[in-house]
């Protein structure tokens, strides 16, 4: 549920709306293909009001992977929830392909207060990020290990 607040701007009822260059790099990503991934948060995870661009991996970093990606979540947040836009690369029989996956990263580990945000901010954030083609919940490292991506991605229709 949305609520109108006293500066006319629509936020969650968690209370949590989205900076609007969230959407703008989403954006960018999705259109100009100049990012590789983007990884988003809140603002203060103690006391959240927004929900904020924390890194934008750029496409000149051309030999960065999913694993590399991962392995920066396991290192700078294995506790914290993040949500994760990637457009991720794989081949097929037919050639090369992308599609761009929204995950959840909700640690088993995290605060439950933390949890209690995000899945609450969830909704609205992939409403807000119009065309993600792949969702992914996210609690433990394996349900998103590169694998697990390929495999719903070469199951989406």
């Amino acid at each position: 549920m949305r609520y109108l607040n006293k500066n006319n701007l629509f936020t969650m009822s968690t209370g949590v709306r989205i900076e609007d260059n969230v959407v703008t790099a989403y954006n960018d990503l999705k259109l100009k293909h100049d990012s590789r991934y983007l990884v988003l948060g809140m603002d203060d995870d103690d006391k959240p009001k927004n929900v904020v661009l924390k890194e934008a991996g750029k496409k000149e970093n051309g030999d960065f992977t999913y694993e590399s990606l991962l392995e920066k979540i396991k290192t700078e947040c294995p506790t914290v929830p993040r949500y994760i836009v990637f457009d991720f690369a794989y081949k097929t029989d037919d050639g090369d392909r992308n599609k761009i996956v929204f995950i959840a990263w909700i640690p088993d580990r995290a605060k439950v207060k933390h949890k209690m945000v995000y899945a609450g901010t969830q909704s609205e954030v992939k409403k807000k990020l119009n065309g993600l083609q792949i969702e992914i919940q996210g609690t433990d490292f394996s349900e998103i290990d590169e694998q697990t991506i390929l495999a719903k991605c070469l199951s989406y229709k």
